[in-house]
């Protein structure tokens, strides 16, 4: 469905400045079985609202659907696992969280970042609707299989107690309703408690053209300032913010109750005025970027197509969302990737959405002797072609999506 008003601020001056036409669910992998079913697609349309400057997704897919089948894992990447391993620590070491401490991690996927709490000694609960929690459970972690609203919220804090510090790594960009989530952290966090939400930052996504993190999942794509006007209106405020190289430039942001005891670091005003002098407040800001992505698109088919007219061989590494996102707006198939090598077992064997390139096992890529290989979540780049040395040994090359196509 169309949204009526922005999901941040409730104001009604929004403008759509980039539509990506009808797209399949990033994460939505197809088997053998269903390539000749009809693929459900979505307007993909992303709007700015003027009154408080937030990005958001004009059209609301039904969000069920895109969970229960969700095929991600967290633990598959050291790269991820190392971030989960840095946000305990920091919490756990700068709140004075303890053995009676309840941590609460929204989206909690197979349990990566809950097992760190749990090693360093706090009492630990995810919250998560997809069947990757199935890991979790069978690691020893309780699990509420929902999503989280006010209703669990306060079932949370009636059947385990108060929450000390609430944790969501990539989620809360995806949460439809606000007023309900933030209602459900009001009732069950202590009055010092923290929460501590890390996504990918706007003015990333913008200077980079990271397009490819735009898709049914992720409605928001938030910026200091309307996180500031949000927050307000549950009586929270954002008391600390931390940049990360997560995701292509992520950020951290820290968040208490008004009366929480915790400071006010200069951090949250340096990226408020950051934000300011990038124009982050104008529309023909985001006017730009979707000028700048037609231009990246055009560069990207263009340097493929020439590849292959000179009868080169081109696989993918990776059948993450973002680069499932990037190749059905680029339109980008079968016809010039030969297959997608994934880690994740879960998706080994199936097709991409949207343009069904077959996904197959590493071994099967380090089996074979392709010309190119294109890395498709280019934000792990650097670990990726450290593994793949071989494959640049043999004479491979490697070709990197975003922010300009290169070859490697």
């Amino acid at each position: 469905m169309y949204i009526k008003n922005c999901r941040v601020c409730k104001g009604t001056d929004l403008h759509k400045f980039l539509d990506f036409g009808l797209q399949p669910a990033a994460d939505a992998f197809v088997t053998k079985e269903q390539l000749n079913e009809e693929e459900p697609k979505f307007p993909l349309e992303v709007w700015f609202c003027k009154t408080c400057g937030h990005m958001q997704l004009g059209y609301i897919a039904a969000r069920e659907p895109l969970y229960r089948s969700f095929r991600y894992l967290s633990s598959v990447s050291m790269t991820m696992k190392r971030n989960f391993e840095n946000i305990a620590s920091y919490i756990v070491t700068n709140f004075g969280l303890g053995k009676d401490s309840l941590v609460v991690d929204i989206g909690c996927n197979d349990g990566s970042l809950l097992r760190a709490f749990r090693a360093l000694g706090t009492r630990v609960l995810g919250v998560d609707p997809s069947p990757t929690v199935e890991f979790a459970i069978a690691d020893g972690i309780d699990v509420v299989k929902n999503f989280f609203s006010e209703d669990v919220g306060q079932m949370i804090s009636e059947k385990y107690g108060k929450v000390s510090a609430v944790t969501g790594t990539n989620v809360f960009a995806h949460i439809e309703d606000y007023d309900t989530f933030l209602n459900g952290m009001n009732r069950m966090l202590t009055d010092d408690g923290i929460l501590m939400f890390e996504f990918p930052y706007l003015v990333d996504t913008l200077k980079e053209f990271e397009f490819d993190t735009i898709y049914h999942e992720h409605l928001s794509y938030f910026s200091i300032r309307p996180l500031v006007v949000l927050f307000k209106r549950f009586n929270m405020e954002i008391f600390d913010v931390k940049r990360t190289p997560m995701h292509g430039g992520s950020i951290r942001i820290f968040v208490k109750k008004n009366i929480g005891k915790w400071k006010k670091t200069n951090a949250v005003d340096e990226l408020l005025k950051l934000e300011k002098e990038m124009k982050l407040d104008e529309l023909e800001t985001y006017v730009e970027f979707a000028r700048n992505v037609n231009k990246v698109r055009e560069n990207l088919v263009s340097l493929l197509t020439r590849l292959k007219s000179e009868g080169k061989r081109i696989v993918g590494n990776g059948a993450a969302a973002k680069g499932n996102a990037l190749l059905n707006y680029c339109g980008i198939g079968k016809e010039t990737i030969d297959y997608l090598a994934e880690m994740n077992k879960l998706k080994q064997g199936s097709y991409n959405p949207g343009m069904h390139i077959p996904v197959v096992s590493m071994e099967q890529m380090h089996a074979d002797n392709p010309d190119y290989m294109i890395i498709l979540p280019w934000n792990i780049k650097d670990d990726i072609m450290r593994q793949e040395q071989e494959f640049k040994k043999r004479g491979g090359k490697f070709i990197i999506p975003i922010p300009t196509p290169v070859i490697v």
